[in-house]
Parts: C-alpha cells; sequence; structure tokens
C-alpha cells in the first residue's frame, strides 16, 4: 500500500482473482478510489496550469484575472472545482483537456495568445525573451516577465 491506496497492479490481481459477488463490490470501491485519487492529482495540476495561463494571459492583456460566474475572480480552488464538475470549457472561455500535454486546448477569448503560448511565435507581438518567460510559467511556474516600469527585486 503507498499512502492508504494499493498499487493499480495489486487491485488489478485482486480484480481477476476475485469472482464472487462479495468481491466484486469490494474490487468496484477499490478501483473508483484508485481513479478518483488520479483523477485528483490530474484535476489539480490542469487547475493550477489553467491559472498560470489566465495570469499570463491577463498580464499580457494588461487585464484582471477574469470572474467565476458566482463574482470573485478565478483561482486554481475555483477552477479545480469546475473541473471536478466535468467542466472542460472554464472562465473566459478556455477549454481544457486534462489528458493533453499542455491541458489548454482552446481559447475562445484569446486564440492568438494560446497559439503563442504553444508555439507560434509569431502569433502575437512580444518580445521573445518575455514569450519563453511566458511560456515556462504556463507549464511550470515561476515568475511572470517583469513590465518596463517595474523595478529589479
Amino acid at each position: 500500500m503507498l499512502d492508504g491506496h494499493m498499487p493499480v497492479s495489486v487491485i488489478k490481481g485482486h480484480v481477476d482473482d476475485c469472482c464472487s459477488a462479495e468481491h466484486g463490490a469490494i474490487r468496484s470501491r477499490l478501483l473508483l478510489r484508485t481513479e478518483c485519487a488520479m483523477d485528483d492529482a490530474i484535476k489539480a495540476s490542469t487547475a493550477v496550469t489553467v491559472y498560470r495561463y489566465l495570469e499570463a494571459r491577463s498580464w499580457y492583456s494588461g487585464t484582471k484575472l477574469p470572474r467565476t460566474p458566482a463574482g470573485p475572480r478565478v483561482t486554481p480552488e475555483t477552477l479545480a472545482e469546475n473541473l471536478g464538475q466535468g467542466l472542460r470549457l472554464l472562465a473566459d472561455g478556455v477549454l481544457v483537456y486534462p489528458g493533453a500535454s499542455p491541458p489548454i486546448v482552446g481559447d475562445d477569448a484569446d486564440p492568438d495568445f494560446l497559439a503563442a503560448i504553444t508555439g507560434r511565435d509569431e502569433a502575437v507581438e512580444i518580445k521573445a525573451d518575455q514569450l519563453e518567460q511566458l511560456r515556462r510559467y504556463v507549464s511550470r511556474g515561476g515568475s511572470l516577465p517583469r513590465r518596463k516600469h517595474e523595478p529589479d527585486r
């Protein structure tokens, strides 16, 4: 057992060995628990990536983060909650597929910015070093590029 969960190989072996109705119910619970744990990890990492993308897009366009339908600005937690409800079209028209890399596959509000982040250098007007820093920020975190008027830290 790892972190209170059985490894998938142990569960698969257990599933293959069990044939009775009682074992079938146990088997179903174990499989669902393992799938949910994996889904939570994917959901959380997807939400954080989408949040960083929205931050980068806001930085580029000079706007604020979008709001949730309830009113407050989006957060990684609200995005994860949306993903948990099965939503794939998230805040401000960002379309995600959690199994993809990167998980953001569409952006209704700024498709050119998404194209730039995913590799099309000429899609938006921005300095090459800033675009590279935005790409790194969206995929791995770190910091957004500094604006010209921001002091060195």
